[in-house]
């Protein structure tokens, strides 16, 4: 039981407790998709935003980059599934998992959670459908040469 006289400080400030929750979705992002295989980029004790070969962030209006707004994971040697709480990474527009051939399974419908610009997923081996994402076809590129075997009726 937790009290004034344990040993645990949970005196996080909630700039922590939200950048500790992006440092958890992109481990689960890095472990699930092969990590310690991937060709560059990957997990380090850095901020995420220092992770500069697989990781784009935004900046504020102070110049500090904050934001974790792009995943730059193509031909990178990804292997294994994309995690359903990818979803959870709101402020996520941009995903690059192209060129990754042994990337297998479905995109997971939590992307419907995210205001994407930018979905790549040629050359990989996802399937299933995108039909999740119909009311975004027009402002996101899904549906053309950088479409995997992944049906998109709305958009084809």
């Amino acid at each position: 039981m937790m009290g004034p006289d344990n040993d645990y400080n949970v005196n996080f400030s909630l700039k922590e407790l939200k950048q500790n929750k992006v440092r958890y979705l992109l481990a689960l992002v890095y472990y699930s998709t092969g990590g310690p295989g991937w060709t560059r980029g990957g997990l380090s004790k850095a901020h995420h935003c220092q992770w500069n070969e697989v990781i784009e962030c935004g900046m504020n209006h102070h110049g500090q980059r904050v934001a974790t707004e792009g995943l730059l994971l193509g031909d990178n040697n990804l292997n294994g599934t994309i995690p359903t709480e990818i979803g959870l990474l709101g402020n996520l527009k941009q995903i690059q998992i192209h060129n990754n051939p042994n990337l297998i399974g479905e995109l997971p419908e939590s992307l419907a959670l995210l205001d994407l610009k930018q979905l790549l997923v040629q050359n990989t081996s996802i399937v299933g459908s995108l039909d999740y994402m119909c009311d975004r076809c027009g402002e996101t590129i899904l549906c053309d040469e950088y479409k995997a075997d992944v049906d998109c009726d709305c958009c084809n």
